[in-house]
């Protein structure tokens, strides 16, 4: 709900979720599934894109966020070749096309493949997250990646491809 419309304020809730993720970043500047975790790429998209919100809204959150692209957000470090390149990003345009240069060097990367899946299916380019789903598939299978297809079945009306991807799921768990 729209803080506005509530009357509450979520800039005190905001600010500390970006200093919980600036307390546990790790050392190389990403995050992990876990704070115990070694960093990876679709978690430390997620972080990156969770304070990119936080950037992009600086009035909605009730605080200042420097705009600068090479500015700390409350400790969180924003380099330039952090995580494989990433700067932070709203637009899931400039993250495909991101991930699409990567895929020039990594190009039987399951995790970047399944990565670039899930950005193309939320940017609704269904035969793209399709395609970099299934490639993710070919070279290392997930429950992950069975998940993503599944779901996207289901969005396209494609019940049976659905119940096959969340059976293969299953399986993997």
């Amino acid at each position: 709900m729209d803080e506005r419309r509530s009357g509450r304020n979520h800039g005190p809730l905001i600010e500390g979720g970006a200093g919980w993720l600036a307390a546990h970043q790790n050392a190389d500047g990403g995050w992990g599934d876990t704070v115990l975790s070694a960093s990876n790429l679709s978690t430390t998209l997620l972080c990156w894109a969770a304070l990119s919100m936080i950037r992009s809204g600086p009035a909605k959150a009730g605080h200042h966020v420097p705009t600068d692209p090479g500015a700390d957000v409350r400790g969180v470090r924003l380099q330039p070749d952090h995580a494989r390149g990433v700067r932070l990003q709203t637009d899931h345009a400039d993250a495909i096309a991101r991930a699409e240069q990567w895929l020039l060097e990594r190009e039987r990367d399951p995790e970047l493949l399944a990565v670039l899946g899930r950005l193309c299916a939320q940017a609704e380019l269904w035969g793209k997250a399709r395609s970099f789903l299934e490639a993710s598939l070919s070279f290392e299978e997930s429950r992950a990646a069975h998940l993503e297809l599944a779901r996207l079945a289901e969005r396209l009306g494609q019940a049976d491809d659905a119940q096959r991807h969340y059976r293969r799921a299953a399986e993997l768990a």
